[in-house]
């Protein structure tokens, strides 16, 4: 269950780099947000 949450650190990278250097992710890097976000939150239900 602690690993799940360890992958917190993509959503907060995300919003950091959008807050303090006005980064835009690209389409893949945003499927790719999606897909990580998606496992733990499938890791998590089970």
């Amino acid at each position: 269950m602690i690993g799940t949450f360890d992958f917190a650190y993509v959503g907060f990278s995300f919003v950091w780099g959008v807050v303090f250097f006005a980064e835009t992710p690209d389409a893949l890097s945003l499927v790719g947000i999606v897909l990580i976000v998606g496992a733990g939150i499938m890791a998590l239900r089970q």
